[in-house]
């Protein structure tokens, strides 16, 4: 064990894993699944094996990536066979619709692309409202000094026990 403390919270036990998914639509469907699991001796140890059991979620690597580099890290660029897709749906309005796939990857679509969501923002250089993959939906803001934001809803989907 790696001795760290169980966090109690009210409703959440750390034999379970909560499964949210980011970038929801209005309703609260589709979107990228995330597994929060508190410390406890039932997972320590297994937190790469519980990952596995989930679908990939971008939006962990583009935080992770974000933070190294705020601390100054460097991080060489990777070429990744890849695909992003586009088209407007209401131009005026910022509306485009996506998709996404990395199979080199393994990654045959993602359902809601974060990062993908940032730079094509640059593209037309204005905030954009995405819908990506199956109904996800991504909104961008462009900030004055050029960087971008990327938001959209979560939305509690499932509790896993764990085994």
């Amino acid at each position: 064990m790696t001795g760290r403390p169980v966090v109690a919270l009210d409703g959440v036990r750390p034999d379970e894993v909560h499964v949210v998914r980011v970038f929801a639509d209005a309703h609260g469907q589709h979107g990228n699944e995330l597994g929060i699991v508190l410390a406890s001796a039932r997972t320590d140890g297994r937190e790469a094996g519980i990952a596995r059991e989930l679908p990939f979620a971008g939006h962990p690597t583009v935080g992770a990536a974000w933070w190294q580099a705020s601390r100054g890290a460097t991080v060489a660029d990777a070429s990744v066979d890849h695909l992003y897709a586009w088209a407007w749906i209401d131009e005026a309005a910022g509306g485009i619709r996506s998709r996404m796939g990395a199979p080199a990857l393994g990654i045959a679509e993602d359902e809601a692309t974060g990062s993908a969501a940032l730079r094509i923002t640059a593209h037309p250089g204005r905030d954009l409202r995405i819908t990506q993959g199956r109904g996800s939906e991504l909104v961008t803001r462009l900030l004055p000094d050029g960087r971008a934001e990327v938001s959209g809803r979560t939305v509690a989907d499932r509790v896993v026990p764990l085994p």
